[in-house]
């Protein structure tokens, strides 16, 4: 499969060229081109976004207004970049991917220009995302745009504009600047977060549970008061707090399992428990499997993880939980459980070689001690 970053190639490149020089006549397509694509073809994705965005500044007016009105003239109608989405027709304008160098360049400009850049933005994310661009202006107008923008586009017609309500303002945005003023006002994303929750689209929804779930890292007792106060008989909310909720959920948060219907404080048997082989190599992968028994007078809602702890380059482990099952088990009922575990290499997360320590979490209670080892 060719390699994502070649969206931004020679085509794309003179594909942005003929849009504006519909709207700006005097514009040196030749010379922007010449300097968009200079070894483009070594730059990552990023890198090609920021060296396109350099080359529109070069080879724009000296007017910032000006610029946004002839990049935003390039861009398709909202129709056609909806109906591409639905069944990949060309639209007759530039939408997507290729609207990215824009946002970059308007980050990069119009800070000083606050209002001209905010207008530009939204039309911008109505073809692709301004989540990236959006986050230098929270981090130097907060108020202004949370007061004057979000608050408004919250009700906004387009489902883009909505999610980016709350994509752009994220604590933790993936490739996202990290804007301080957000993690110390949580309770600002929380009031837009509260009107966006019963959104028509799923694509504005899981970007709240997303969202949510940054704030649960930062302020566990904000985010978890205000989902606990919101109808769980809703199918979407309900599917809003539970994936609001993972990463508190593999902590064994007590209150997270209450909120998703499950047990705390389990009364549970494990027996048989057995993992195998005990030495494996990166790449191969081993099995455990053991038996699970209720053993309170009730029937009980679980929620079970394995947990590896893994040896860091200090000798210091660092454990991180994967989800196993989720099961309802009877009065007295005993199951059955096997899982195989591919020992994958992955870019998140070195392997060493060494003890390997392994758990098996139900709901908030800890469970065996056993290892292998990584040769």
């Amino acid at each position: 499969m060719e390699p994502f970053k070649n969206i931004f190639s020679t085509k794309s490149v003179k594909e942005i060229s003929n849009q504006i020089k519909k709207s700006y006549k005097k514009f040196d397509q030749t010379s922007f081109e010449k300097q968009a694509l200079k070894g483009i073809s070594k730059l990552e994705l990023k890198d090609r976004v920021k060296q396109i965005s350099k080359s529109l500044e070069c080879h724009l007016t000296d007017n910032f207004k000006r610029n946004t009105q002839i990049l935003v003239s390039t861009l398709a109608s909202e129709q056609e970049h909806e109906q591409q989405e639905w069944d990949g027709k060309a639209a007759d304008g530039l939408n997507g991917f290729l609207i990215w160098p824009f946002t970059q360049y308007i980050e990069e400009n119009g800070l000083e220009h606050f209002d001209d850049s905010m207008l530009a933005l939204y039309e911008m994310t109505k073809r692709f995302t301004a989540e990236f661009a959006i986050r230098v202006f929270l981090e130097k107008y907060p108020e202004q745009v949370y007061k004057k923008y979000l608050n408004k586009w919250v009700k906004d017609p387009s489902r883009h504009v909505r999610r980016l309500v709350s994509e752009g303002t994220r604590p933790n945005l993936p490739w996202g600047k990290k804007v301080s003023w957000i993690f110390e006002n949580p309770e600002h994303s929380i009031y837009l977060l509260e009107r966006l929750k019963n959104d028509s689209e799923d694509y504005v929804r899981r970007s709240v549970a997303n969202h949510l779930n940054d704030i649960s890292r930062i302020d566990k007792k904000l985010m978890l008061d205000t989902i606990s106060k919101w109808d769980k008989t809703l199918p979407d909310t309900a599917w809003i707090i539970r994936h609001a909720t993972r990463s508190l959920l593999k902590a064994g948060e007590p209150k997270a399992l209450r909120l998703n219907g499950y047990d705390t404080n389990p009364k549970i048997e494990i027996k048989g428990f057995k993992l195998s082989p005990k030495k494996i190599k990166e790449g191969e992968s081993f099995t455990f499997k053991f038996s699970l028994s209720n053993t309170s007078r009730k029937d009980q809602n679980l929620l079970l993880d394995y947990i590896i702890h893994y040896p860091k380059k200090n000798g210091s482990l660092s454990p991180k939980a994967f989800r196993l099952k989720a099961v309802k088990l009877k009065k007295g009922e005993t199951i059955n459980i096997e899982k195989k575990v591919h020992f994958k290499k992955v870019t998140t997360r070195l392997h060493y070689k060494g003890k390997h320590t392994f758990e098996i979490k139900v709901c908030d209670k800890i469970f065996l001690n056993e290892y292998f080892n990584l040769l």
